[in-house]
Parts: C-alpha cells; structure tokens; sequence
C-alpha cells in the first residue's frame, strides 16, 4: 500500500518511456477503445435534438428512465467500458469515455442535442 502513490506517480512516465521506443506501445495507445465511438449505424433521430447525460450512477440512471419514457432520445456518457458494453446490448446509446474530454462530446453529438430554449426571448 505504501507503494501506492509512487507507482500511480511514475505510471504515465513509464508510459511515454515505452510509447518513445516501443511501436506497439505507440500503435496500443493510439487505438480508439470501440466503445469510445458512435456506431456508425445509429439512427439520425437518436442523436438529434438529445439529451445527452453524463454518467450513467443512481441520478443518470433514473433520468434516463424518465427521459425514455416520455420518448426523448438520450445519449449516455459514461467512464465505465462494460457498462457502456450493456447499455449498448440493451439498446440505449452510449459511448464510453469522459465528459471533460472534446472528443467524447464530439462523439456524443453535443453539437446537435435539445437546447434549452426557456430563455430564448424569441
């Protein structure tokens, strides 16, 4: 346990050590986990004029319910790669990945999600 915070300190280190002289580091890291993806073969109106949540734990799990039932369609972010896998088996649209990174809103489709327009002075 004492060994702990060393090892998770010098771990990313040890990392780009074996990305600089190791090709199958290089071509490992660069490899996007599938998940991580949209599929390519989602239907438009699941990832138009969405809900895209961010974490799928009591409170995303509960707004999903709510939000699939009155037929709003939801895009679930989660850091959690088998839980994308089951979210995706069970027909919800998911990628895996974290909300802080561009890449993954980009993939969630954030450009074309439901806006809120209860300000809108229109």
């Amino acid at each position: 346990m004492r060994l702990n915070p060393i090892a998770f300190a010098t771990l990313p280190k040890v990392a780009e050590f074996l990305k600089k002289r190791s090709k199958l580091a290089r071509i490992s890291a660069a490899r996007p986990d599938p998940q991580s993806l949209m599929p390519d073969e989602i239907e438009k109106k699941k990832i138009t004029g969405h809900i895209v949540i961010v974490g799928y734990g009591d409170v995303g799990c509960k707004l999903t319910a709510a939000l699939q039932k009155d037929e709003i369609p939801t895009v679930i972010v989660d850091k959690d790669d088998s839980l994308v896998a089951q979210l995706r088996k069970n027909g919800y649209t998911a990628i895996q990945g974290d909300a802080i990174d561009p890449s993954v809103l980009l993939q969630a489709h954030v450009q074309n999600a439901a806006r809120d327009r209860s300000h809108d002075p229109r």
